[in-house]
């Protein structure tokens, strides 16, 4: 799925020429194996790496090619095979909440022995080349002299030469996502921030996408974010892709290649600690949920005790996170290659949480939607008769893979409810489709309710049923002003049915993640106001959601130091916060009660 390289144009000097030998192999088309290579790769164990050895044998493996260690890691054709899943022990695989435990950030640490670092970064500009003291000082003369070698005198040999003037992309992006001005002439350069700026200029060069526009930062409102980032490889098994989702996959690609070769000389204490705070996203927001609870319990607790409803502190406890003074930023600079590394772990996370409240938004249902509570209440009455056992609206009562056939046996009643809410009739054979979509939201729901995956569980209650449904009939309905957005890419569908494909299962929706996730969260937020509104929570969901936005906008604010000691006591400090925040409302609801 790589683009076809075009043919290199011939040198117009042997000055140029030369500048093309001394590029690192992020930049040249893969090597044949030497004879060498190949017989370090024959034993299995080349540059005394068993790691690399495996890996070599996995790509030649997947390619018929056998390639050199430095194509291996740096070249754009195997990225996919570099951020394919390490076969981790069983000990190891709970690693995977913390990092990507992918065969590149393996072999990056674990597998790196001397002799490797010295075939993969030769030169002392080089971030991997640990032979000169990175926190030196050095100079942009010393890093273009590498570059294009001596200076040669005579006409047209040092045509092509780099100038300062070539890192001015890079140099910019910097200043955008840090804040560090390295062209200034006030600021002294040390060996690292010269190695990144090299690493960057070369990836930015060899990739067809953007590098800073991909990894630009989505602001603290998220007005540039997008749901469908991502930082890592997913294998979408598609045996023929467009050229859309060629170029999705190239961008995960690039950026989970960059996080990894700006790790190589990050500390493996600071690399733990980076990895521990800021998890994979998805394990991130299941943490921030179990701090939320952990907070709203006294709240919880006191409203329980006089039978309070809990939506009005719930909303000014939301009021006050919003109002949390500014974080104040570490004026100590961790090293250029540290700060990256860690703004690229904490990306995903922010254009997640800027997605998630612009789609928030968009999902509210402005329609009317009838309340019909008490004829569900009968329906589940009906089958409790049926089935000689007690029904109630939320008893577990199938699975997603079972649903669909709950659905045809009470075909009529499940389209009189939906008619009865929506307003709009629903056909026999209409009701095909929207139960496969419905199915898809139940994945979803599973999944953040129970944490449960397996499609043959029983945890699907009537209400769930019937707000699935209810939520696909309704968008059938109604023109939403929401599409997907990929950097880089503009022609995309804007009917969110559309991805919900009939054709393809839940278990594969869990394996491929084919429905963008911006859609997902769409038709999932009105599943979530329809089961609401036919339970009677209605207030009490949306002060919790605004508590739980809230909460997300202001860790989001938290992480944007890029330096782990400073984001450690941002959030520490936040959550002390909100905890102490939550008791004096909580000691105040009972007082009132008294």
């Amino acid at each position: 799925m790589t683009r076809t390289k075009k043919s290199p144009a011939k040198p117009r000097s042997g000055a140029a020429k030369k500048d093309r030998q001394v590029r690192s192999a992020v930049l040249t088309e893969p090597k044949a194996v030497g004879s060498k290579a190949a017989q370090d790769a024959e034993s299995g164990c080349p540059f005394n790496s068993p790691i690399l050895g495996a890996f070599l044998s996995l790509v030649k493996e997947e390619t018929g090619v056998s390639t050199t260690p430095a194509d291996a890691v740096f070249h754009r054709k195997y990225a996919k095979f570099r951020h394919l899943p390490y076969p981790d022990s069983t000990e190891e695989s709970r690693r995977t909440d913390y990092m990507q435990r992918t065969w590149i950030n393996v072999l990056l640490h674990e597998g790196m022995t001397d002799e490797l670092r010295k075939e993969l970064y030769p030169n002392q500009f080089d971030l991997g080349n640990t032979h000169s003291d990175s926190g030196s000082h050095a100079d942009f003369s010393e890093l273009l002299l590498e570059i294009n070698g001596a200076r040669k005198e005579g006409r047209g040999e040092n045509v092509g030469r780099k100038q300062l003037k070539d890192f001015e992309t890079v140099l910019k992006g910097i200043v955008a996502i840090t804040g560090i001005n390295l062209g200034g002439s006030t600021r002294k350069k040390t060996i690292d921030d010269l190695k990144v700026v090299k690493l960057l200029y070369r990836v930015s060069k060899e990739r067809a996408s953007h590098l800073f526009g991909l990894i630009a930062c989505p602001g603290y409102m998220g007005d540039n974010a997008t749901l469908e980032f991502r930082d890592s490889y997913l294998d979408r098994q598609i045996e023929r892709p467009t050229a859309n989702e060629e170029r999705i996959e190239a961008n995960e690609l690039l950026v989970a290649d960059l996080t990894s070769y700006l790790s190589v000389e990050i500390p493996s204490s600071t690399i733990e600690r980076v990895n521990a705070l800021l998890l994979t996203h998805s394990k991130l927001l299941e943490c921030i949920a179990i701090e939320n609870d952990e907070i709203l319990e006294p709240i919880r607790a006191a409203c329980a005790l006089g039978h309070t409803d809990p939506s009005g502190a719930y909303l000014f406890l939301a009021q006050l996170i919003q109002i949390y003074p500014d974080v104040t930023q570490s004026t100590q600079q961790n090293p250029l290659s540290e700060a990256l590394y860690t703004y690229l772990r904490s990306l995903h996370f922010q254009h997640f949480v800027g997605g998630y409240s612009s789609i928030v938004g968009k999902a509210i249902i402005s329609e009317d939607i009838k309340p019909i509570l008490s004829e569900v209440e009968q329906f589940c009455e009906e089958l409790s008769e049926a089935n000689t056992v007690r029904i109630g609206l939320n008893t577990p009562v199938t699975s997603i893979e079972a649903f669909p056939n709950l659905v045809k046996r009470q075909s009529s009643r499940f389209r009189a409810l939906i008619k009865s809410a929506t307003g709009l009739a629903t056909r026999h054979d209409g009701l095909d489709d929207i139960c496969s979509h419905a199915s898809k939201i139940l994945s979803a729901y599973m999944l953040v309710q129970f944490a449960e995956k397996d499609p043959s569980k029983k945890c699907i209650s009537i209400a769930d049923c019937i707000a699935s449904l209810i939520a696909v009939r309704h968008q059938q309905s109604v023109k939403t002003d929401y599409k997907p957005r990929w950097f880089g890419l503009k022609d995309v569908g804007d009917s969110p049915l559309r991805y919900f494909d009939r054709e393809r299962g839940v278990r594969e929706l869990q394996a491929t993640d084919y429905i963008p996730e911006g859609v997902n969260q769409l038709l999932y937020q009105r599943f979530c106001q329809i089961h609401v509104s036919l339970v009677g929570d209605q207030d009490r969901h949306e002060s919790w959601m605004t508590f739980q936005i809230a909460r997300l906008h202001q860790y989001v604010r938290c992480i944007q130091s890029n330096n782990i000691s400073e984001i450690l006591r941002s959030i520490s400090c936040f959550n002390d916060f909100c905890s102490d925040a939550s008791s004096l409302l909580a000691h105040r609801i009972i007082q009132s009660e008294v």
